[in-house]
């Protein structure tokens, strides 16, 4: 394989919105989202607390905040807090019906933060309290039931929470640091040295206090206050244990398999499988499954990185200097730097290469084979597939949600 992308850091490179392969998709009916607010508006819930005025016509503007990308099902922060989603899944608007547009998430709760996984997302309001919706697998939404839920639902608990990640279990950091975690451990994920899966918050064993807390598929990891870095699950045992580096992080991503620490020089280590080249430093592994390496190493790039985002396969970052990379898998599109999906040598991008896209974001994130961005004007691209927009099925540049 000939690694593309290494140290391609030069150059202004502006986004080509052009159509690419679309998958059998079904456009949004016209006017849906004005028709969803109209229904939750019949039921009592004012709309405007979430939503700014229209624009022209009847129209809402959205005002993108935040977009969690869990692959086949994303998620949106919009015009204060509204949560909206698209894609296949639970979409949280009261039905199963996939939509290649952004649909409104039932209920009026203003969220502060959102995350999206294949069938579950969740959220936090403003004030704290946690909600989830979409399936239930041992407990995963939290609420003390097994019961699949179309809808948010409250978790059952009086603690409130200023981070949350999910994916097939679900962790929280609460207001004071301590970490709390539901749903399926088999393998260990919640931290509280159980092993028993539960429906409602357990607390993380240790007496850690967190700044925030990722989920992966059978792992859960951790940073300090102090920025240190620990992990739990099926590769670390059933309680917190420290990640074996003296690296101090400011931010922590992961998904799947894979984490990824960002000092607070913009460098970025990963830990974790590599089997697609997320580690970013030209190297694969192979084998079945992968090796599992608990030492971070170092993605291999000059540029300091200010955001990071770890998907199930591949990682992208934001450069200090401007512009995203992305590296890893690129099966449909995920690193966005124009070459076709599947067409990289081997599929994959062993060092981080430049994302087609000349805006400047606010935000960014990654999930099943789909990478997404918010840009300081408030408007979100996606590439990968399931991209939000209509005309775009599956994507190799970004495009913009909604079309």
């Amino acid at each position: 394989r000939r690694p593309r992308g290494r140290h391609a850091e030069s150059g202004v490179l502006f986004p080509t919105l052009r159509g690419s392969r679309t998958r059998a998709s079904r456009a949004g009916a016209p006017g849906l989202i004005v028709l969803l607010i109209a229904i939750v508006g019949c039921l009592g819930e004012d709309p405007r607390s979430a939503f700014s005025p229209p624009g022209s016509g009847n129209r809402t503007t959205l005002r993108y905040e935040a977009v969690s990308s869990g692959g086949s099902m994303n998620c949106a922060l919009v015009n204060g807090g509204a949560a909206m989603c698209w894609g296949r899944g639970t979409l949280g608007d009261g039905s199963t019906t996939e939509s290649t547009r952004p649909v409104r998430v039932s209920g009026s709760i203003i969220f502060g933060t959102l995350s999206a996984a294949q069938s579950i997302a969740c959220g936090t309001s403003t004030n704290g309290v946690a909600f989830c919706w979409g399936a239930n697998i041992q407990g995963s939404l939290g609420n003390g039931t097994s019961q699949f839920s179309p809808i948010p639902v409250q978790v059952a608990t009086s603690v409130r929470f200023t981070r949350i990640a999910t994916h097939s279990h679900t962790c929280a950091v609460s207001t004071e640091g301590v970490g709390y975690c539901w749903g399926q451990n088999g393998q260990g994920q919640l931290g509280d040295g159980s092993g028993a899966s539960s429906s409602v918050p357990a607390e993380v064993a240790g007496g850690l206090r967190f700044s925030d807390i990722v989920v992966g598929a059978a792992n859960s990891c951790g940073i300090t206050s102090d920025g240190e870095a620990h992990c739990w699950g099926r590769d670390w045992g059933n309680t917190p244990q420290p990640v074996p580096t003296a690296q101090r992080f400011e931010a922590v991503a992961m998904d799947l398999h894979t984490s990824c620490g960002l000092t607070a020089e913009g460098a970025i280590f990963c830990w974790g499988w590599n089997e697609r080249g997320q580690f970013g430093n030209g190297t694969r592994d192979e084998g079945d499954p992968p090796s599992y390496h608990t030492s971070p190493v170092r993605v291999d790039s000059p540029l300091a990185f200010s955001k990071l985002a770890v998907g199930a396969h591949h990682v992208c970052a934001t450069a200090q200097q401007g512009g995203i990379y992305c590296w890893g898998s690129d099966d449909v599109g995920e690193i966005g730097d124009g070459t076709p999906p599947g067409q990289s040598p081997g599929g994959e991008v062993l060092f981080p290469a430049r994302v087609s896209f000349g805006r400047e974001v606010r935000s960014l994130d990654a999930g099943v084979g789909s990478s997404c961005a918010v840009t300081t004007d408030s408007e979100a691209y996606c590439w990968g597939w399931f991209t939000g927009n209509p005309r775009s099925g599956v994507s190799d540049v970004p495009v913009r949600v909604g079309g």
